[in-house]
């Protein structure tokens, strides 16, 4: 844990930033005279808190707490009652950092707590599937939530579905093995592809979108090129290879994990 630089002097923000980087009972013991009895919080996906306890409560159950202890924080604006401060995590957290903004009662007591994600994007690099901290993840997919296939039908109505066979083929290129025709017979008129991972299981979500264009692969070497990098129990239901290999070439990769952002574009 870093020690930290005061940013405020006002004992009330100063009181909720140490329990926010430590939630123990000291510090929201502390905390508490410094509370509004009418305190909320309005805090990121929607959550809402109303009354000293159940603010409290949201900063214990903060997923992102570990991270704010190492944070660098700044006072970004102060007016009147409204201050807003920024955490910005270390160069390895899972996001950029928060902005708070807190306002004060007329007796200087914390009324209201509004959070909100920074937008900071990572540094655009070109494309590389065969990054160690991406390949297992698209490789593996299969095991927690199959790849999501976005694509567009010859006929122009949008279709979703599951693939359990999305593999890396290379740097730039990933291969999915087919049975149904619907995208077998959209790629010709509509090669255009997203691709969705996300596992919302963990503390912190993993999320990674990828896009580009798909064509059917008709040379045998390419088929069971695409076949052979399938999972084996995909292999297993189409052992005579009836199936159609699909070979997409990544122009973009976007999201995060808890251990690694990513901005990849060809045009890096």
């Amino acid at each position: 844990m870093m020690t930290r630089t005061a940013v405020s002097d006002e004992p009330g923000i100063e009181a909720y930033i140490a329990a926010t980087c430590g939630p123990s009972a000291d510090t929201l013991r502390s905390l508490d005279e410094h509370l509004a009895d009418d305190v909320t919080f309005a805090g990121m996906g929607g959550r809402v808190a109303s009354g000293k306890e159940e603010v409290k409560d949201m900063i214990k159950a903060d997923r992102l707490a570990r991270y704010y202890a190492d944070s660098e924080w700044s006072l970004v604006s102060s007016e009147d009652d409204t201050s807003t401060l920024r955490a910005k995590f270390a160069p390895d957290s899972p996001a950029a950092g928060v902005e708070l903004t807190l306002m004060l009662d007329g007796e200087r007591r914390v009324q209201r707590i509004e959070l909100m994600g920074l937008r900071e994007e990572a540094p655009l690099t070109d494309v590389n599937l065969l990054d160690e901290r991406l390949r297992p993840l698209i490789d593996k997919a299969w095991e927690v939530s199959p790849i999501l296939v976005a694509y567009v039908d010859e006929q122009g109505a949008p279709h979703v579905s599951m693939r359990g066979s999305v593999h890396v083929q290379g740097e730039h290129e990933l291969g999915i093995w087919i049975y149904s025709q619907g995208l077998a017979r959209a790629l010709p008129v509509h090669p255009g592809l997203a691709l969705w991972y996300g596992n919302e299981t963990g503390e912190i979500p993993y999320r990674i979108m990828l896009e580009g264009t798909g064509h059917i692969a008709t040379a045998e070497e390419d088929r069971r090129r695409v076949y052979e990098g399938a999972p084996a129990h995909e292999q297993a239901h189409d052992p005579e290879m009836r199936g159609a290999a699909v070979i997409v070439t990544v122009k973009r990769v976007a999201g995060r994990t808890p251990y690694a952002q990513f901005n990849m574009s060809r045009t890096a």
